[in-house]
């Protein structure tokens, strides 16, 4: 088993907590097939009143293929930080552009760490 930590951070336009939880059941049921969710977060973003970010702690026997699936499934193109072995990326629609895995994304970070 993998033991290293897979996160995934969106922050995503919702008009109410409610909206932002459905949100986050969409997110978890289009992960499903890559990997588990062990925990979900809700919160309201500060910077927006209009946005909720939404963190996720993934779980999978092979956390970097994981990360790989999550990847390509959540966003069209990311910006990655590190180097060339950085497990940490960026996703954010007014750079980036293209459709993410939520249309009412606007930012998402996907990391993954620890010692495998």
């Amino acid at each position: 088993m993998d033991h290293r930590k897979l996160g995934l951070r969106i922050y995503a336009t919702a008009a109410t907590w409610s909206a932002a939880f459905g949100l986050a059941e969409r997110l978890i049921e289009a992960l499903a097939p890559l990997a588990s969710v062990r925990e979900c977060r809700v919160y309201p973003y500060p910077k927006f009143e209009d946005q909720y970010g939404i963190w996720l702690e993934l779980a999978s026997a092979d956390q970097s293929a994981a990360f790989e699936a999550v990847k390509a499934l959540a966003a069209p193109s990311w910006q990655m930080i590190g180097g060339p072995d950085a497990r940490e990326a960026i996703w954010n629609r007014s750079i980036e552009g293209g459709a993410a895995i939520l249309a009412e994304a606007t930012w998402i970070h996907l990391d993954l760490w620890g010692e495998a």
